[in-house]
């Protein structure tokens, strides 16, 4: 090692000044021996002098990429900023993103090439089914997942070490819906969901909610994962006599629903789980859209907030990025990772970003607070309601 680093030096010495090239050494020799990480190690983690390799897997194609590619546009807002600040402790992060479509499987080959390619956090999964199929690797790697645009309880209980959660999970997100539509006199409500394990489990739990709060549910149906074929669903609930839907679906398929439902007469209204991208499904419907309620788990992103986050968001998004909730969902998640690399500290390892995030020192973000500890890494308990008005705006 001696003699490698006298050809080392003596290669450099005459490109640098002296004070630059004992920084230099510092860097990548004092510093990796005193943290217990050799400068080969630390680069394998993704940490360079001047960087800090983030990994993405993200449906940015297929029927899902509505939440994909806003999302990653929330974010890139900032990373971006954070950036053109300095970056982190003087380290660029630079965010790697590779294409799933929203495909479990794909998403668990992504997870091992941004791995092996030099990550030294992941960020911004999306989906139950594809974090899951990602877990072997991030278990194996040790390496923390900051982010999935996912309630999915099974991610969330018993908790996984290198897994934090911005959103609510659905658990929180559905007592909330089920405690205001019962406040509104709602007492027979539908439930449609996914036919996957995610799926059943939350609109399993939906029925158990609403019937302990003595509200009738008399059909729990079940549609086959990002599938527009809603002709069995709708006619089941032409036959069940209801006042409220409440969809756990993505929005391609929620707008097939209710455009059949409408087709054959159904008047009732719908409630749709934060999961649907709200904008994409309110510009599919159109003039259709008129009443629908969402759950949200952010703060509301539009204009009269009277947020400090969201007014940065705003400010920063201008006319470049939609301003939707999965956009703001983005950017929140992002200052997320950005405030655990600066609790890592300016030699950060991976377990110095885990002890940072864990610590139970809240993450405050303005009106949005987050939380994590040893045995919690569902970090937000924030649920709202809003619903689409006549101008096709979503209000409070």
């Amino acid at each position: 090692m001696v003699k490698n680093l006298k050809l080392l030096f003596d290669f450099i010495r005459p490109f640098v000044s002296k004070s630059r090239l004992i920084v230099l050494l510092a860097q990548w020799v004092v510093i990796p021996v005193l943290v217990g990480l050799t400068s080969a190690e630390l680069v394998a983690q993704g940490v360079t002098p001047t960087s800090i390799a983030i990994g993405m897997s993200s449906p940015q194609t297929g029927s899902e990429s509505s939440v994909g590619v806003d999302y990653l546009l929330g974010a890139r807002l900032a990373f971006d900023d954070a950036n053109k600040d300095g970056g982190v402790f003087g380290r660029q992060v630079k965010l790697t993103v590779i294409d799933d479509a929203g495909k479990a499987d794909t998403t668990a080959a992504n997870t091992k090439k941004l791995i092996a390619d030099g990550s030294f956090a992941l960020f911004g999964f999306y989906g139950g089914n594809n974090t899951l199929a990602a877990l072997p690797a991030i278990n194996e790697a040790r390496i923390p997942l900051v982010g999935v645009f996912t309630g999915n309880q099974s991610l969330r209980d018993p908790p996984n070490r290198y897994v934090f959660h911005a959103r609510t999970g659905y658990y929180a997100e559905i007592a909330h819906v089920a405690k205001r539509l019962t406040a509104m006199a709602a007492d027979r409500v539908a439930v449609v969901h996914f036919d996957d394990r995610g799926g059943k489990d939350s609109g399993e739990r939906t029925a158990v909610e609403f019937r302990n709060l003595g509200v009738k549910v008399p059909a729990v149906i079940a549609i086959e994962r990002g599938s527009t074929k809603v002709d069995a669903a709708a006619a089941t609930l032409a036959k069940a006599d209801v006042q409220w839907v409440v969809m756990i679906l993505t929005n391609k398929t929620a707008a097939a629903l209710i455009q059949k439902t409408r087709e054959l007469g159904g008047l009732y209204q719908f409630m749709s789980l934060s999961f649907t991208n709200a904008a994409a499904l309110i510009k599919d419907l159109g003039n259709k859209s008129t009443g629908l309620a969402f759950s949200q788990v952010v703060p509301f992103p539009m204009a009269g907030a009277g947020s400090k986050l969201v007014a940065e968001f705003r400010e920063l998004a201008g006319t470049r990025v939609p301003i939707n909730y999965v956009s703001m969902e983005g950017f929140v998640t992002a200052k997320l990772m950005l405030e655990g690399l600066r609790r890592a500290g300016k030699d950060p390892t991976r377990e110095k970003f885990i002890a940072g995030l864990e610590s139970g020192r809240a993450i405050e973000f303005d009106n949005y607070s987050l939380r994590f500890t040893p045995q919690e890494r569902a970090g937000g308990q924030f649920v709202e309601l809003t619903v689409v008005d006549r101008r096709g705006q979503l209000v409070r």
